[in-house]
């Protein structure tokens, strides 16, 4: 009996890095389309930003993790009324996937980032400053000021890994309400 060694001079092709690994998506937190604001502070998690973060790819990525990102919010009829919101790995819901300074996201596991926004521009204004407000009371006689509803848009971009680039999201255009407590309307 003859055993033969088998090889080859041939190398394999080197392994196609996909070019997405990462997906992504960007959700205001609408219900009922309200932002109760008690004290100059939105109360709850109404008009709140979450971004989900997908890994598409058919392996664990595992990588020194940098969670920076930055979301834009400004009124579509007023452009230069801006805010701007800074997110960190402190916004990281699925805490869990950071040990350390690495970040683990399974196949087809999400990753959750969520962050509510101070309405306030900027320079510091609160966006309900920007809008004409009504005077309402609730059923038990509380007064408060409603706006009419306002369309906001909403840009964010995020970088997960050191060794990936930014994740860009598409504009989302959102209506939110304020009711706002404790102000004289106007």
């Amino acid at each position: 009996m003859a055993l033969m060694g088998l090889s080859c001079d041939e190398s394999l092709p080197p392994p196609e890095v996909p070019r997405t690994v990462l997906s992504g998506t960007l959700t205001v937190i609408q219900a009922g389309d309200i932002v109760v604001v008690r004290d100059g502070l939105p109360i709850g998690t109404m008009g709140a930003i979450q971004i989900d973060v997908t890994n598409v790819y058919d392996e664990v990525l595992q990588d020194s993790s940098i969670l920076e990102g930055r979301v834009e919010i400004w009124m579509k009829d007023k452009p230069d009324v801006r805010a701007e919101v800074l997110l960190t790995d402190a916004d990281l819901v699925t805490y869990r996937m950071l040990r350390g300074r690495y970040l683990t996201i399974g196949v087809d596991s999400t990753m959750v980032l969520l962050k509510q926004w101070s309405h306030h521009t900027v320079t510091g204004e609160a966006m309900w400053d920007h809008v004409r407000l009504y005077p309402a009371a609730t059923t038990g006689g509380e007064p408060y000021c409603v706006s009419d509803p306002i369309t906001f848009v909403v840009r964010c971009s995020l970088r997960v890994f050191k060794s990936s680039g930014q994740i860009q999201f598409p504009d989302q255009e959102v209506q939110l309400t304020y009711h706002v407590f404790g102000i004289q309307c106007r």
